[in-house]
């Protein structure tokens, strides 16, 4: 597989000489297999122009019917992912058994991942853990063996055609960790920071998921931003809590961008002024939310719907608009949201009382984690 360091060393190769770029299209179009491996890799990562899945795949396609020995792996992680395709896992698995027979440790990697991960593709769990041993053994590069130390303690996690042992996943996870993978230092860090067969160590947590968070990894950032947002911990620190969830938000991460969002919302409103914005990542903020509401993230809808409730209580319109986003929002069952509208149902306040639809909500909250739900259900029985 190209190597993200190979491919961002060729984009910058090409980019200084559109002429030259224009020239590899040329030599894929004619059919030399190499060329349509690289550019076809550049498309599918976005390292040159902008990602284009469709080309990403037409290429990648071509120099693996060419018998390219790299493009092999490259096509199979589209398969697997449903890129510019239709998902199909058999086909995964024979370019993948190609490359692997050509001694690609990272086409091993993925065969165990095929074997012992994916739930709609016929498991064995022997050969998964002979591939991972492999890699472990053999590799050079330290990130393939980071991510097959990181899924073989996900199979003794889970007793994976392995006896179930905690123990033993943690310290593979540990070695993950420490070998780079950011993964595996996020998995680490929960475990942390939930004291999951290990003492609770919040800095030890933190240190884990800025490390993975500075190799892009997104969901660190994302936890990195939650941590620090709550306002109940000592680690709160509404600067950091913004320098983490816009980064998650810029990413994609749809619930980071109703995060920031929200803070936003509550900056322009003049509810929430711990920090000073500039116009411009306010005005980001909002379109966060927006995209967030659009997509119609409960995080986004039930946020929104307690601020209208609080902010605007007195106006009819807005109350209506606050009670329909919050009731869509406890459908998708997001326990704030479900919260919220039993206490609206207990009280009778914007709705109709119905205390058997309170203790309905309660108790979806209460299934959901939200244990402060628990002394509503007993107060209301």
């Amino acid at each position: 597989m190209l190597k993200k360091n190979d491919l961002i060393q060729t984009k910058f190769n090409l980019i200084l000489d559109e002429e030259k770029f224009n020239s590899l299209v040329k030599d894929a179009d004619n059919g030399e297999s190499s060329a349509q491996y690289i550019l076809g890799s550049l498309y599918k990562h976005g390292f040159f122009k902008k990602v284009d899945i469709d080309k990403a795949f037409y290429y990648l396609t071509q120099a693996a019917n060419s018998n390219h020995e790299k493009a092999y792996t490259e096509l199979a992680d589209m398969y697997i992912y449903g890129l510019g395709c239709k998902r199909d896992l058999n086909k995964a698995h024979e370019l993948l058994a190609k490359a692997h027979a050509l001694n690609d440790i990272y086409a091993t990697l993925l065969l165990a991942k095929l074997y012992a991960f994916e739930s709609d593709f016929t498991h064995d769990y022997v050969k998964a853990k002979a591939y991972l041993d492999s890699v472990i053994q053999y590799a050079d590069q330290l990130d393939y063996k980071a991510y097959a130390l990181f899924l073989l303690s996900g199979m003794y996690e889970l007793g994976m055609g392995v006896e179930k042992d905690h123990k033993v996943a943690f310290e593979l996870l540990e070695q993950a960790a420490e070998y780079g993978s950011s993964k595996a230092q996020t998995n680490l860090a929960y475990k942390y920071l939930h004291a999951i067969d290990v003492k609770k160590d919040v800095d030890r947590a933190i240190s884990l998921l800025k490390q993975a968070s500075d190799n892009g990894y997104i969901e660190a950032s994302y936890i990195l931003g939650m941590l620090y947002a709550d306002n109940t911990s000592k680690y709160a620190d509404a600067n950091k809590a913004y320098q983490y969830l816009i980064i998650a938000a810029r990413q994609g991460h749809t619930d980071a961008q109703a995060r920031v969002g929200l803070i936003g919302l509550e900056y322009v409103h003049n509810i929430n002024q711990k920090v000073s914005y500039t116009k411009e990542q306010a005005d980001e903020m909002i379109l966060f939310l927006e995209d967030a509401l659009q997509k119609d993230n409960p995080i986004a809808l039930g946020g929104i719907g307690v601020f209208l409730l609080t902010a605007f209580s007195g106006h009819e319109e807005s109350v209506s608009r606050a009670i329909n986003y919050l009731n869509k929002a406890a459908n998708m069952d997001y326990a704030p949201a479900l919260m919220y509208m039993a206490r609206e149902y207990e009280l009778g306040k914007h709705i109709s009382k119905d205390i058997s639809k309170a203790k309905e909500f309660y108790q979806k909250a209460l299934d959901k984690g939200f244990y402060q739900a628990k002394e509503c259900l007993a107060r209301l029985n």
